[in-house]
């Protein structure tokens, strides 16, 4: 099968099958992870060098040439899917804020800030969401409004009509069995990923102004476990237990323990870290600063979610991005009937295996 080679412009600069091996990923809402492996003497590394836009086009497939590397006698070409051009686009906002309906939201910002992609209107209007993102590329706008919905992304390019055009990937539904024995798939193999399992992450937790404290007054105990993350100021001199305070001193505790410390530097916050696990033995450590306390366990519940991937060989079937599948399974995290989206398909040309990721849906 060839393999195309357009530049910016729609015109077709190279077309050659002399490949050693082509890797391809279609995501549904990711740029993907594709690679074409030529031998290192191959002329397509020049055309690469001397266009400021290369277009690679396999089986349909399409995707903007990014980077190269040479190892030994192998040249590979690393090749995105065309929804990297939005990740070239930012959005000059400090803070980008939005309510409504996504899809609406992604041809409004693919149009203000990247006018060379044309974009068909969503036919259904799916749930307003707030989404809020700081200082973020088009790519971040894009995956964020569309995240959780079901629908991805896909940029074309047009050789004809030498443009680009944006259309949204609309699930629909097919069964696949996973268990064995089935007739659908072989040689399935299950792997867990604990990649994006944000089950654990530091916050910033801020004292309690508590007001005054001087001799005589019998509060705070020392070792109490209800000062934690108080803060007290001495109006006069006095002791605590053996702890000795200053008038204008801050009294304060920063451990669970309630023991009471002295400063004569107020006391602002502490960073502190929260995980959901008593003995967590694989945790991804998480940055929640800008979150309040309060919310910090309900986001570590909502994020604790491992993803399979499954590898097999079809027979018969085709599974595209995008697609629903209803998986009835007796292997891995969840066994019965679940549903759960195809976020990615890979295929490589050296292997008879087809790689298909899956994610659980909500």
């Amino acid at each position: 099968m060839d393999i195309r080679f357009y530049d910016a412009n729609g015109n077709l600069r190279l077309s050659c099958n002399d490949y050693i091996k082509v890797v391809w990923e279609e995501c549904l809402l990711e740029t993907g992870e594709c690679e074409i492996v030529f031998l290192e003497t191959h002329n397509v590394l020049d055309l690469f060098l001397n266009e400021q836009a290369l277009i690679a086009e396999y089986d349909g497939k399409q995707g903007l040439v990014t980077d190269y590397s040479i190892k030994g006698e192998y040249l590979s070409l690393t090749v995105k899917s065309l929804n990297a051009l939005l990740l070239r686009r930012i959005i000059p906002q400090d803070v980008f804020s939005y309510y409504g309906a996504p899809d609406t939201l992604v041809a409004e910002v693919i149009k203000q800030y990247a006018p060379h992609i044309n974009i068909s209107a969503q036919e259904e209007d799916q749930p307003h969401k707030q989404i809020s993102l700081r200082k973020p590329t088009l790519f971040d706008v894009v995956k964020s409004a569309l995240k959780d919905t079901n629908i991805g992304l896909k940029i074309s390019f047009s050789s004809q009509d030498k443009s680009f055009s944006a259309s949204f990937i609309h699930p629909k539904t097919n069964y696949v069995r996973l268990s064995a024995g089935n007739r659908n798939l072989s040689d399935i193999i299950c792997n867990s990923s604990f990649d994006t399992v944000k089950n654990a992450g530091y916050y910033t937790s801020y004292f309690i102004d508590c007001g005054t404290w001087k001799v005589g007054n019998r509060r705070p105990y020392n070792f109490d476990p209800n000062n934690f993350m108080k803060q007290y100021v001495a109006e006069s001199d006095g002791y605590i237990d053996t702890l000795k305070i200053k008038s204008g001193q801050y009294i304060y505790c920063d451990t669970e323990d309630g023991e009471l410390k002295v400063s004569d530097i107020k006391q602002e916050y502490r960073i502190r870290y929260m995980t959901l696990e008593k003995n967590p033995i694989l945790v991804r450590e998480t940055d929640l600063r800008d979150l309040n306390e309060i919310d910090v366990p309900s986001y570590l519940e909502q994020s604790n979610i491992p993803h399979e991937t499954w590898r097999f060989v079809p027979y018969g079937l085709t599974v595209d991005v995008g697609e629903i599948v209803s998986v009835e399974k007796n292997i891995g995290l969840e066994k019965g009937l679940i549903n759960m989206q195809v976020v990615s398909v890979k295929t490589d040309t050296s292997k008879p295996v087809t790689e298909v990721k899956l994610e659980a849906l909500n």
